[in-house]
């Protein structure tokens, strides 16, 4: 039996999570997930993948709207070298692109833009996704009515704990942690490196491959697709340095269509509440590599 074992909110899209024991699952994710997003000057989306110290930003909710009940949403944001600040949306509109789709956001004004310039040496903005603007997914995989907040592709990230373990397991076994690379020698990678919204256990590695369609809590989801991994994955969340795991063994086991793979992507059916100790119960389960 597969059971919830955590979940997170990203507020800030590649910044740090909040851990939540129950959440909200709107039609674009949990509440409050990934509505913020930095992005340059002409409106490109930046993440820990070009900018690593994104991931050592603190981001928080300070009034108890998240932007998802059409209430401008009061954020605040807490770096290292950095005095914190607190930035609301306005109302000057933008564009805010994240890979090939676009949507209507709200600028976050100067103060705040300012504030993120300085921590990450170039020109940046932080933008808001508000009630009205929708996102489209991936029309391979959507269905009318689904839409996405700022998160790469899907409404929700899960991932499971057995998974997890038996990829340590592999780290600790190969030559990949040897001691000529520092950043990974006796590496054990945290879940936080694939920053999914719903953690899981299981009772075999990888049992989420299958998944097809599954209810935790309240909520009905589809499983679209597997995640395919980035080089995102390799930036440590506590010091924000890279290296070359997890990506190095994933490939050497979870390696095919020239991507490798962690984590399955949910699309919501519905609107409800999940929690902490929710059963997972599958529903239907296809064949995948």
């Amino acid at each position: 039996m597969s059971a919830v074992v955590s979940l997170a909110v990203f507020p800030v899209k590649s910044m740090r999570p909040l851990a939540r024991d129950e959440a909200r699952v709107t039609l674009r994710g949990l509440e409050g997930d990934r509505r913020f997003l930095v992005q340059t000057s002409d409106g490109v989306f930046l993440t820990g993948r070009e900018e690593p110290r994104l991931v050592l930003v603190e981001a928080r909710y300070l009034d108890g709207h998240h932007g998802d009940d059409g209430v401008a949403p009061a954020i605040e944001l807490r770096a290292p070298g950095m005095a914190p600040i607190v930035a609301r949306p306005g109302d000057v509109v933008r564009s805010a692109l994240v890979w090939k789709t676009s949507c209507d956001a709200l600028d976050a004004g100067e103060a705040i833009s300012a504030w993120i310039s300085r921590y990450l040496g170039r020109p940046a903005r932080l933008v808001h996704q508000g009630e009205g603007s929708v996102r489209a997914i991936n029309p391979e995989h959507a269905r009318e009515g689904d839409q996405l907040s700022f998160a790469d592709a899907y409404p929700l990230l899960v991932a499971s704990r057995a998974s997890l373990a038996d990829l340590n397991a592999r780290i600790a076994a190969s030559d990949a942690s040897d001691a000529s690379d520092a950043s990974d020698a006796t590496a054990v990678m945290s879940m936080a490196r694939f920053r999914p919204n719903v953690v899981v256990d299981t009772d075999v590695a990888f049992d989420e491959d299958s998944w097809k369609l599954v209810v935790i809590g309240e909520v009905r989801f589809r499983v679209p697709k597997l995640c395919d991994r980035c080089v995102f994955t390799t930036v440590d969340p506590e010091t924000a340095k890279l290296g070359k795991e997890p990506l190095r063994t994933l490939a050497s086991y979870r390696r095919w269509d020239d991507k490798v793979w962690f984590g399955a992507n949910l699309i919501p059916e519905n609107e409800g509440v999940i929690r902490v100790g929710d059963r997972v119960e599958v529903l239907e389960r296809v064949a995948r590599p």
